[in-house]
């Protein structure tokens, strides 16, 4: 933002106003791009994470399906057994997985309020200070 000078004309303070608004405008929606982005990165780190767990988490369970399933195949046929344990774990990860997914909406709407709330701030203060100069300049001319 430059120096105001004091022979400076109404025309001259208008674009002066103009340029410096257009800058703050720029700057604000800037800094809530970076905002989001840096959110963005915190979550997929978190779903690198969840992906992790989740892979180790499957080797474990296939073991625990297999033991589960020459277990109950002393009580009826194999194939049975099998299905029975499929869909018990089939039902458990997919509970799981739709768990995981809602927790990841929840903050990404979060940052795109903050990001609307940042440049709708940053229009607020540029059209109060176009019409201070506007009246300014007004008063001015009288």
């Amino acid at each position: 933002m430059g120096a105001v000078r004091s022979d400076a004309s109404v025309g001259q303070l208008l674009g002066m106003l103009a340029t410096d608004s257009g800058t703050l405008v720029r700057q604000e929606l800037q800094l809530a791009s970076t905002e989001v982005v840096e959110r963005a990165q915190v979550q997929a780190g978190r779903i690198g994470v969840i992906a992790l767990g989740g892979g180790l988490a499957h080797a474990g369970l296939l073991g625990l399906l297999t033991a589960a399933m020459i277990a109950m195949a002393t009580f009826m046929p194999l194939w049975s057994a099998a299905l029975i344990c499929g869909a018990l774990f089939a039902g458990i990860g997919i509970g799981l997985a739709m768990k995981g997914i809602k927790s990841l909406k929840e903050p990404i709407k979060s940052a795109v309020k903050d990001a609307v709330a940042i440049a709708g701030a940053a229009v607020k203060e540029t059209t109060s200070n176009v019409a201070k100069v506007v009246t300014a300049a007004k008063d001015g001319l009288r």
